[in-house]
């Protein structure tokens, strides 16, 4: 069976209300690197009004965070695929759920990427990237606690532990493993074949693919 790296091709908007929204939305977040528990409350956002013509879209620092439209949840409902629901998104002024997007939610996190050759992140005093000067806002007070967990920079081509065993897994999934930099956590969100297929049969837009390696190194190019 084929996999694929999933990601979108635009972010549109940022999640709300933009200094806090971590807290409002996750659980067991720490502040310093970004990591958190499971989501616990519907995304808040603003009116997605630029982004109408794309089937699936994401927020600004939310990178696996996918939101769709009724028809994507229509269609997907009904296809048989598996390792996903959908939720509510609220609109951050009125509090309402939005008519226009829904979130695609992401049940699996699986411990399936290879991380070897990629540099790796701790969330410590001092860490890997204490010599750099990291862009954007602090969203934390200075004596916030490190959580001391590892995250790695994401890599430009991905390749899956020897030890995952995918055949059997749900059509959508995200890695255990967290990427990112600075205050930023995701998990990579990863898709058969089956769904890719789909997605191009409908003519869907707004998502772009990247086979992935059965086999090998993960690889971040400089």
């Amino acid at each position: 069976m084929k996999w694929f790296e999933m990601g979108a091709r635009g972010h549109h908007g940022y999640p709300q209300p933009e200094d806090d929204y971590l807290e409002a939305t996750y659980s067991e977040v720490c502040l310093r690197c970004g990591i958190r528990s499971h989501q616990r409350s519907p995304f808040r956002a603003r009116p997605f009004r630029k982004a109408a013509n794309s089937h699936f879209l994401q927020l600004n620092w939310e990178f696996d965070a996918f939101f769709v439209t009724q028809e994507v949840v229509d269609v997907l409902s009904a296809s048989g695929l598996t390792g996903f629901s959908f939720g509510s998104v609220l609109d951050y002024k009125s509090g309402l759920v939005m008519a226009e997007r829904q979130q695609l939610i992401i049940s699996a996190r699986i411990d399936c990427v290879e991380t070897s050759m990629l540099p790796t992140v701790t969330c410590r005093a001092n860490n890997e990237e204490a010599k750099y000067t990291l862009p954007g806002p602090k969203r934390y007070p200075e004596d916030a606690p490190y959580c001391g967990r590892v995250k790695h920079h994401p890599p430009t081509s991905i390749a899956i532990l020897p030890s995952a065993h995918l055949d059997d897994a749900p059509d959508i999934i995200q890695s255990a493993e967290w990427f990112g930099s600075g205050g930023s956590a995701f998990n990579l969100t990863m898709c058969s074949e089956a769904f890719v297929d789909l997605v191009r049969t409908n003519k869907w837009r707004g998502l772009l693919f990247e086979p992935i390696a059965l086999s090998g190194n993960s690889i971040r190019a400089k």
